[in-house]
Order: C-alpha cells, then structure tokens, then sequence
C-alpha cells in the first residue's frame, strides 16, 4: 500500500519542460569546402 501511496504522489507532482537554445560558434580549419547558405540556423533534434 506504501507503494501505490508514493507512485500516485509521484504522478501528481507538476512536470515541466523548458526549450533550450544551444549556440556553438568557432572557427574551422580545413581546406576550403562550400558550404550551403540554407543551412545557417538550422533547429537539430536532439532527443
């Protein structure tokens, strides 16, 4: 009974979820290559 107890206070707690913005910036170093403009921004799934 101590079990349904704790998973049914469990599953009342509030869940949340934030969107995170990850922004790498460098340099490359490597010959020369092209390099499509479309890609510049480009939102990857992660998960």
């Amino acid at each position: 009974m101590k079990y349904v107890a704790l998973l049914v206070l469990l599953a009342s707690l509030p869940a949340s979820a934030t969107d995170v913005l990850l922004s790498i910036k460098g340099n490359i170093y490597d010959t020369a290559c092209e390099v499509d403009s479309t890609s510049q921004n480009k939102v990857v799934n992660l998960g």
